[in-house]
């Protein structure tokens, strides 16, 4: 079952330019990235208590809900924002140390 919260519009922020998001992000996508990692270590102990809440959902910087279906939780992020403002992430620990990586 996927969980979402609503969002209010106004509760979206501007990009902030100064934050390292590479140049011609949408501010939405920037918060959005910038967020998830922020909060990856907790997204991470998440998903070891729920492992089927593999997808997380943001708008803005806005965490706005987990799902365990990509397909699903789309569909239900875009009926609750029609903006289409919202990202959606896997939760990967990989994000979190990219470099030690392995493909």
């Amino acid at each position: 079952m996927n969980e979402l919260h609503t969002a209010d519009a106004s509760e979206a922020t501007a990009g902030d330019p100064g934050r390292g998001v590479p140049i011609g992000v949408n501010p939405a996508a920037g918060d959005a990235i910038t967020a998830y990692l922020a909060e990856l270590d907790e997204l991470l102990a998440h998903l070891a208590a729920h492992p089927a809440d593999r997808w997380v959902a943001y708008y803005y910087s806005r965490r706005i809900g987990f799902g365990s279906d990509r397909r699903e939780f789309d569909r239900e992020c875009l009926e609750q924002f029609p903006d289409g403002l919202f990202r959606v992430f896997r939760i990967d620990g990989a994000c979190k140390y990219p470099e030690d990586t392995v493909v």
